[in-house]
């Protein structure tokens, strides 16, 4: 929906909708890898442990 939107502004010269489509996607994007870093954390947190345990073998 929003790269519609984003394409659409494009194809009439709306620059600054464009540009704000662009900054919603950024956002939406940074949010969503936040989101997944932090499950990550949570879920395999275990993971990092044992990687530095093997390091300083």
């Amino acid at each position: 929906m929003i790269g519609f939107y984003v394409l659409n502004s494009q194809q009439f010269f709306a620059v600054p909708e464009t540009w704000a489509g662009t900054i919603v996607l950024g956002l939406l994007g940074y949010v969503a890898t936040l989101i997944f870093v932090l499950i990550e954390l949570r879920v395999i947190s275990w993971h990092r442990g044992m990687y530095a345990a093997s390091e300083k073998a």
